[in-house]
């Protein structure tokens, strides 16, 4: 007998065994009374037949939004940067080193390790790494910031952290 069985099995006072396990029940799939219908995604009339990964997050992330990211990122790291009174200066964070930022941060999250600088380990560097240190994107994720200076940010306004994006995607959607 398969060791998985055995497990799902007990004995009782006879010494014969019982499952300890109930049996499955019959199941009836949900069925909707609306009749189904079709679903398929909306796409601008100039979006090409088979887009590239770039397109699709360019269909989000667009020139305005990514501009507005840097933009208020670069405002965001000045600003702290000088009240400390850092002796290192920012760099202008610009728009192509955005996506790049952003295709460390999406490579992140499908593959993981257990400490974030293994991935600028050369054995274990993927194309993106290449193109950004360590340093650098540390920087960049220190200072990331949706919303422009001076929001007054309180229990009943949060969405405000987040409403340029916001504002740029509703229009877009």
């Amino acid at each position: 007998m398969p060791p998985r069985m055995q497990e799902n099995q007990t004995k009782d006072t006879q010494g014969g065994k019982i499952e300890a396990l109930y049996p499955l029940q019959e199941f009836d799939s949900l069925k909707s009374r609306s009749p189904e219908h079709q679903c398929f995604p909306t796409f601008p009339p100039d979006f090409p037949t088979l887009p590239t990964l770039g397109q699709i997050f360019g269909l989000c992330f667009d020139t305005e939004v990514l501009d507005t990211i840097v933009d208020n990122t670069n405002g965001y790291a000045e600003e702290k940067l000088s009240a400390i009174g850092s002796v290192q200066p920012w760099v202008l964070l610009n728009t192509p080193e955005l996506r790049i930022f952003f295709a460390i941060q999406i490579y992140m999250e499908i593959v993981k390790y257990p400490n974030i600088e293994m991935y600028w380990e050369p054995a274990l560097k993927h194309a993106s790494f290449k193109y950004m240190s360590l340093v650098r994107y540390q920087q960049i994720k220190q200072f990331y910031h949706l919303s422009p200076l001076g929001i007054c940010l309180d229990n009943q306004h949060w969405h405000r952290k987040v409403e340029p994006i916001a504002s740029l995607l509703h229009q877009q959607f």
